[in-house]
């Protein structure tokens, strides 16, 4: 099968609402119920694209099938992180590598294209042992475990495990640095 990789764009925003609201019908699809899902949350999931995230959407038949965004926190001591990762695959194209796929552009991407990105967080449910083996598989490392971070569907807690990738092409010189003034 043919898939189509870009960057996301203003124009996606009805098709990647209506593939979000796919993915949330299933418990462990993405970390957001279905209720919250809604056009004004895409959209501000692409304007912080635009401003200095990072996102790509995969494409069958012009379909939208899988996407993938992470941003950056907005305070400039922070500027070499992008975080909040987020990757949501419709659940007819679950299972068939697409998540991986997107993963490893998302990741290429940033090595020989974002220099001023050092790192890259996300985080997982404990439970979710197919999705952490595919985060330590792109080469993220487990930093700590959050207790009981996590209320699941059902009303109980679980453990949300941090994970972290490093650009083995970030420069510092990518990076706007600080005056004496700033720091101060």
């Amino acid at each position: 099968m043919n898939y189509t990789l870009r960057q996301t764009s203003t124009e996606d925003a009805e098709s990647l609402h209506t593939m979000y609201l796919d993915v949330a019908k299933y418990k462990l699809g993405i970390a957001r119920y279905e209720k919250e899902i809604n056009l004004g949350y895409i959209q501000n999931i692409i304007a912080e694209n635009q401003n200095g995230g990072l996102g790509f959407i995969i494409l069958s038949n012009d379909q939208i099938i899988g996407e993938i965004h992470a941003h950056k926190y907005g305070i400039q001591i922070f500027d070499h992180i992008l975080s909040n990762l987020t990757i949501a695959v419709h659940p007819d194209f679950q299972g068939k590598g697409i998540g991986k796929r997107l993963f490893a552009h998302f990741l290429e991407y940033i090595t020989v294209n974002r220099p001023d990105i050092w790192r890259v967080e996300l985080e997982s449910r404990a439970n979710n042992s197919r999705s952490r083996g595919l985060y330590e598989s792109l080469g993220f490392i487990e930093e700590g475990v959050m207790k009981h971070k996590t209320r699941n569907f059902g009303g109980d807690f679980e453990d949300s495990v941090a994970y972290a990738w490093f650009n083995e092409n970030y420069s510092t010189q990518a990076q706007p640095g600080f005056t004496q003034e700033e720091i101060y």
